[in-house]
């Protein structure tokens, strides 16, 4: 089989020891979508490899593809991820990230509206000193909207009636029924959750502007809580169970309290 080289931006989204000196690099790249490299002797090569292939690190990568697993063969350094790695809460959120997208992207189906968010994601963690939370729900809000798993905001699941029409302040997010329910609506509903019409609004307004609008949110205590809450849980319900990085993170954010 032709061996075929290709070369393309990526984003690294975990590594694997491989024997003693190889590692595996999952990669999310711009234009090939996700995709699983083997980078022979890694652990040894410093001229090739030395320091790129942490989880996190943008890069600019090339890879061989024919028979078996493609093998990367080249990865220069695009963005640091040091302001990341030396801070728990921010390595907990990013490993979060990357797991729900992980989990959820087919391999080889490119999808750059993807690449773009995490970019975004991690580039803001990197750089700024802003609400880490604020950023999540804005990553969950908008991978929900590309992976069409959008929850229903705009009215009762149950009812069909809009928001606006029902009046209320406050709603219930019911998982199984993938969005609000109103309150003559919430006796049966499942995992049922609290949801103020103002937090309502503001992630409804996530959804609805361009990505380079949304990013610039800052969301109310009250907003954030409930919109961490009713994301994470909708995330863990369609992947089966709680990402393990999740699970981290929500007991990272208890001893915090």
């Amino acid at each position: 089989m032709a061996v075929t080289t290709f070369s393309d931006r990526a984003l690294v989204l975990k590594r694997q020891q491989y024997g003693d000196f190889d590692l595996i690099v999952h990669l999310l790249t711009r234009g090939h979508g996700k995709i699983t490299t083997i980078a022979k002797a890694a652990k040894k090569s410093v001229k090739r490899f030395g320091g790129t292939l942490e989880p996190f690190a943008e890069l600019k990568v090339v890879w061989k593809g024919g028979k078996g697993m493609p093998i990367l063969s080249e990865a220069s350094l695009e963005r640091t991820v040091e302001g990341i790695r030396t801070d728990l809460v921010k390595m907990a959120y990013a490993s979060y990230w990357v797991e729900v997208l992980d989990r959820h992207l087919e391999p080889y189906h490119r999808q750059p509206e993807s690449f773009t968010l995490l970019r975004l994601v991690l580039e803001r963690l990197e750089a700024e000193n802003r609400s880490v939370a604020d950023l999540s729900v804005l990553f969950q809000m908008r991978f929900l909207m590309q992976a069409g798993l959008n929850p229903g905001l705009d009215q009762c699941r149950r009812c069909q009636r809009g928001v606006e029409a029902l009046a209320e302040n406050h709603f219930y997010f019911d998982t199984a029924q993938g969005g609000i329910v109103c309150s003559r609506c919430k006796p049966g509903a499942q995992g049922r959750m609290a949801l103020s019409v103002t937090t309502i609004r503001q992630l409804m307004w996530i959804a609805q502007r361009p990505l380079a609008v949304a990013q610039r949110i800052r969301l109310s205590p009250q907003a954030l809580l409930e919109s961490e809450r009713i994301l994470e849980a909708f995330i863990a319900y369609h992947s089966n169970q709680a990402p393990r990085s999740l699970t981290f993170l929500r007991q990272l954010r208890c001893g915090q309290a």
